[in-house]
């Protein structure tokens, strides 16, 4: 009886032993790839539009296994059209150990073509360590690759950012030409993104070269790519080319000259002459300080034939000499609430001007301040304006509404035709009390005698 329970033992454990094993046994693959009834070796190369026909089989001692396979065509830019196939397994059960089937591939353009076959365990994913495979390399695609070159762009770009509180938007500009194919693409597309993942503009193009820009957002990092896509049904052939530029901190550009004093800092000139905008800071850092901005100084931005806006920071006191005169597109000044101070010419000749802020510490106009601003359409004079310059708003023709807050004109305060050449039907609103007296002096310092006082 011993005897026989040893052998039963012994039976019962060489099976347990023998099942351990062929569990762990890898599938065994077979892969044979024929052209026409001729077997093709691996790394050989056939032609596009042969029918490369696939037989298969998977001896697999644990009949665990699902196969699986797929085509894979190495990316280029010479391709006509794609790859079919038919009867690919996907996820066929080994049955009582061996599997086996036969699937064809038919390449339609140049590439080099892998076909695979993957063993994977039920409920994991496709590949898991056992495989097989045939490469070819397909020759034979007769149209013309499609090729997409860009130039022109900067090895980086800033992100746009604030700079003296104005906006800076900077922008990534880049030159593209396409070419090949039948050279009518029936689809191009540019799109550009942040670190391939957050789409900031993407357009449709027609011209197979031009010129493309996007602007960097605020606060942006990473990489901007530009996907230049095109696609030419004719052939059929496509191509992608991604362009990638780093992009770096916003760091604001310096935009003025300046001369310091003390704690406080003159604007002396633009470093752009070009400039459509310009923003005079409340403070500006140099050398390790910081200066308060008190003054613009004579002529600091004279002639400047762009210049279209002008923002004045809060600590500015005084407006130097032809400071922003004679220039010819100078439409808006804005801010400026601590001058007290506009000299001589200072915006003579700028005969766009026509937003003037209301400077409630201003308290003297040079001569010809604002003389020949033709645009000029209004302005109102704080309560502390007790000077006004010859000729300060000479030849201002559209001059009409004309509002005075000051009680403290007099008759040596506002000197000869200071409103020669306004509007002859101006209306002046003037303080309580005012109108008769000032009605008198401003007849006397060029003011027509249809204009209205109230």
């Amino acid at each position: 009886m011993k005897k026989s329970c040893f052998w039963i033992t012994l039976i019962l454990m060489l099976s347990a032993f023998l099942l351990v094993v062929s569990a762990e046994a890898d599938p065994v693959f077979t892969i044979t790839c024929s052209v026409n009834g001729r077997v093709v070796e691996p790394r050989s190369t056939i032609k596009v539009g042969d029918t490369v026909t696939v037989d298969w089989s998977v001896a697999d001692p644990s009949s665990q296994y699902l196969i699986t396979s797929f085509c894979e065509a190495a990316y280029g830019t010479n391709m006509c059209g794609g790859i079919t196939s038919e009867n690919q397994p996907d996820l066929e059960p080994v049955k009582d150990g061996i599997a086996s089937g036969t699937f064809t591939v038919t390449p339609t353009f140049a590439t080099d073509l892998g076909i695979f076959l993957y063993a994977s365990l039920p409920g994991e994913e496709y590949y898991t360590g056992y495989s097989s495979s045939c490469f070819f390399s397909v020759a034979g695609c007769t149209a013309d690759p499609i090729s997409v070159t860009f130039s022109g762009y900067s090895d980086s770009v800033m992100a746009s950012g604030e700079a003296d509180g104005e906006s800076v938007w900077n922008t990534a500009r880049v030159h593209y030409a396409i070419a090949g194919g039948s050279g009518d693409y029936s689809e191009i597309s540019a799109t550009w993104t942040i670190d391939w993942s957050k789409t900031i503009s993407e357009a449709a193009l027609t011209e197979t070269e031009g010129d493309l820009e996007v602007t960097v957002p605020k606060g942006a990092s990473g990489i901007l790519s530009l996907l230049l896509a095109v696609k030419d049904e004719e052939y059929p052939i496509s191509e992608y080319k991604d362009l990638q530029i780093p992009i770096t901190a916003f760091v604001p550009q310096p935009t003025l000259e300046y001369r310091f004093s003390g704690k406080t800092a003159v604007v002396t000139s633009p470093i752009n002459k070009n400039a459509s905008a310009l923003t005079i800071p409340a403070t500006v850092e140099a050398n390790g300080k910081t200066y308060k901005v008190t003054e613009i100084a004579d002529k600091a931005f004279y002639g400047m034939k762009k210049l279209t806006k002008v923002t004045i920071g809060k600590y500015v006191q005084e407006i130097g000499e032809k400071a922003f005169a004679n220039c010819p597109k100078l439409k808006t000044v804005k801010g400026g609430n601590g001058i007290t101070e506009i000299d001589d010419a200072a915006f003579k000749g700028d005969k766009l001007l026509s937003a003037f802020p209301t400077l409630t510490k201003l308290t003297e106009i040079g001569d010809e301040a604002f003389s020949k601003c033709v645009k000029l359409a209004k302005i109102t004079l704080g309560a502390r304006v007790a000077s006004i310059g010859e000729k300060a708003f000479y030849g201002c023709s559209t001059l009409k509404s004309i509002t005075l807050k000051t009680a403290k004109l007099t008759e040596k305060r506002v000197e000869a035709k200071a409103f020669q050449g306004i509007h002859r039907k101006a209306a002046f609103q003037c303080p309580a009390g005012k109108a008769k007296a000032y009605k008198t002096l401003l007849l006397k310092k060029g003011a027509s005698r249809t204009c209205t006082f109230q």
